[in-house]
């Protein structure tokens, strides 16, 4: 992720084919290039966000 300024996201750099893996590294790739994560005060949403988003941006 991110070689020549390329990220990429959705189904084709999850580990299973889900529409919730898919959102979480459009979330991962907007935190790469400065977003910040929008539930943040969620402590389940955020959890499971870290947890997945190292399978998305590896």
């Amino acid at each position: 992720q991110g070689e020549s300024g390329m990220y990429f996201c959705g189904c084709s750099v999850t580990p299973a084919n889900g529409h919730d893996l898919s959102l979480i590294s459009g979330f991962a790739v907007a935190e790469l290039i400065g977003a910040e994560y929008p539930f943040a005060d969620n402590l389940y949403a955020l959890r499971d966000y870290n947890r997945f988003k190292r399978m998305c941006i590896n």
